[in-house]
């Protein structure tokens, strides 16, 4: 996909000055200031996030949900508890599994 045009020059300009702001003089500031130049927050952004999921990291995000998912339970609706908002703990944590799962598989069982 070619990304072009006016409004994504400016929205990709002012994502690099964002990042630019909070990593500046940092540690992720190795990451992203090869993009400077062109001011490419596009770059800068996938450079980090590109960084920040090594398969380390991605193991840390799914054992917490696993964790997550065990204290989980619902014996009907409490003040700021409802079944909806059981649900969508739920359906947030299996989210994080399956994102970082290896491919084909929706629960790691390890």
């Amino acid at each position: 996909m070619l990304h072009s045009g006016s409004h994504y020059l400016a929205d990709n300009e002012k994502l690099w000055l964002l990042l630019k702001t909070v990593v500046e003089g940092g540690a992720g500031w190795i990451y992203v200031k090869k993009y400077s130049g062109k001011k490419d927050g596009r770059g800068a952004f996938f450079a980090l996030y590109a960084h920040g999921m090594t398969a380390s990291n991605a193991g840390v995000l799914k054992t917490k949900a696993h964790a997550k998912l065990v204290t989980l339970q619902f014996d009907g609706p409490k003040r700021n508890w409802s079944l909806r908002s059981f649900c969508t703990a739920v359906m947030e944590q299996y989210t994080v599994i399956d994102r970082y799962a290896p491919e084909g598989s929706l629960i790691d069982e390890s």
